[in-house]
């Protein structure tokens, strides 16, 4: 049964129809200025320091190529925990899993998850996810192949301290279509939520896009329930983000399209365990016209009971990165600020709560390097509260670097990991950052 979405209240929006000009030209000026004074302040604050933050001067190799699409948590006993795709020759790829006993210094094959070997399917918008939920218990999501251009959903569940993983099941997905562009999310309490791109049996769509479904787990990741609809007309190959909140409520965003290809950031969210979703009031700034899509969905973190929404956008006509948030308790979005716009190119955020600090890392081109197109890098910001913030640049591994990760490693310390590309192969590159006092 489709999910009842509540209209957003009192958004005053066309959802078919661009800004009017008047509007979108003195929202461009603002945000022109924005971005010239906050270049203007950011130029000779790219150091380390200015976060707190000192990094080891060399980035490690966490698994040598062909490895890419990584994931990371840290179990209690503080060893870290590395998922990773590992691509053979011949096309096909699995899941494995790698520990590191040495505070990262050197990891380690520890098992396969994926049971049907070369079975995995990945990609940037589509990659595995990986997931520590209580009492260490530890989930992974795939897609993978079933053969006849088929795709399932798979997952599996380690309960034995990563000894070994369950058999891998499908999770319930519906029969029109198959699922893409998924992600996956564990609460505190031990509930899943996964959602993913595909067509609802009860639900029609705009030509070209997609239905938002999700599906819950209430027994650990044994059983899904029926996949639920949160919204039609998505755009059909962005990502979709998850994040858990308080007493079995859920929050999603998703880059939806309407029938003049104009894109927006959405936002709902269900206090009654994913059965029904609520429309959050429109996100700040104009939607992006575009006839066909951007691979780059949003990110969301929720940080002393603030939502914070990440997201990519060419709707100025250059690449941007730009953020908003709203209480929990309710209200309209913040002002819309630029994360990066002395970065050339960035894109692909990825949120963490970090030391009580919520940062954001992100692909970017160094804009001092070649005349801004030099070699992607990663970059890490601080999202403050006021705005401010300095951005780092994370050491490189001298390749092509992509869809950052973090990781708390608790005790003041950080760990972020990307995939990092060269004409021989692919690896997964990582490097540790120690928190100083803060700010």
């Amino acid at each position: 049964m489709t999910g009842r979405t509540k209209a957003e209240a009192g958004s005053g929006q066309d959802h078919k129809r661009v800004c009017p000009l008047e509007v979108r030209s003195q929202w461009l000026a603002t945000v022109g200025c924005l971005l010239m004074v906050f270049s203007l302040s950011c130029q000779d604050r790219t150091t380390t320091q200015d976060i707190g933050i000192v990094f080891e001067q060399t980035p490690r190799v966490l698994a040598s190529g062909p490895h890419r699409d990584p994931q990371l948590a840290v179990r209690a006993s503080g060893a870290i925990v590395l998922a990773l795709v590992t691509s053979e020759e011949r096309g096909v790829a699995d899941l494995d899993l790698y520990l590191s006993h040495s505070g990262g210094d050197v990891f380690e094959k520890r098992l396969r998850i994926n049971r049907e070997p070369g079975s995995v399917m990945s990609h940037s918008e589509g990659s595995p996810v990986f997931l520590m939920g209580p009492r260490s218990r530890f989930h992974a999501f795939w897609l993978s192949d079933v053969g006849r251009g088929v795709r399932a959903l798979r997952t599996s569940f380690s309960k034995d301290f990563l000894n070994s993983f369950e058999t891998p099941i499908s999770v319930t997905t519906g029969e029109r279509g198959t699922p893409a562009f998924f992600n996956a999310e564990v609460s505190e309490n031990g509930e899943i939520l996964a959602a993913w791109l595909g067509q609802h049996p009860e639900g029609d769509s705009i030509p070209g896009t997609a239905h938002l479904l999700v599906s819950r787990s209430q027994d650990g990741g044994s059983e899904f329930s029926s996949p639920v609809a949160v919204a039609s007309n998505v755009c059909p190959c962005c990502r979709p983000a998850i994040v858990a909140g308080n007493d079995g409520d859920w929050i999603v965003a998703w880059r939806d399209a309407d029938a003049e290809n104009v894109r927006r950031i959405r936002v709902a969210s269900s206090k009654d365990a994913g059965d029904h979703w609520e429309q959050w009031p429109q996100l700040p700034g104009p939607g992006w016209q575009i006839n066909g899509c951007p691979h780059s969905g949003p990110a969301v973190a929720l940080h002393e009971g603030v939502l914070h929404v990440v997201w990519y956008t060419e709707a100025e006509g250059v690449p941007a990165l730009l953020t908003t948030s709203r209480s929990l308790g309710g209200g309209v979005f913040s002002e819309l600020r630029p994360i990066a716009p002395e970065v050339r190119d960035a894109n692909h955020p990825s949120l963490a709560v970090v030391g009580g600090r919520l940062f954001v890392a992100f692909q970017g081109r160094p804009p001092s390097e070649q005349d801004g197109w030099g070699k992607t890098g990663i970059f890490l910001k601080e999202l403050r509260s006021d705005g401010e913030g300095a951005i780092v640049s994370v050491p490189s591994g001298g390749g092509t670097a992509s869809y950052p990760v973090i990781t708390d490693l608790h005790a003041g310390r950080l760990l972020v990991g990307w995939t990092e590309s060269s004409e021989e192969s692919s690896r997964v590159m990582g490097v540790r950052g120690r928190i100083g006092a803060a700010r």
